[in-house]
């Protein structure tokens, strides 16, 4: 089950990557509240309870958070 969980993540941050990317274009981008952002997923990730240590880390490693 984990393993869907962690693709599930990941396609989210890939969703929130091609948001950025679209606000990058129509100069509506916020640096403070992308930070605030992934602190936020990245705790989220780490709080979560049926990923293993290794996927949390994975996950963190490939949103470079």
């Amino acid at each position: 089950m984990s393993e869907k969980e962690k693709q599930r993540i990941i396609e989210a941050w890939n969703k929130h990557v091609e948001g950025i990317a679209r606000q990058h274009k129509y100069a509506t981008f916020s640096s403070a509240a992308e930070e605030d952002f992934c602190e936020t997923f990245r705790n989220g990730i780490l709080a979560y309870e049926s990923l293993t240590k290794k996927e949390k880390l994975e996950i963190c490693a490939y949103a470079r958070l």
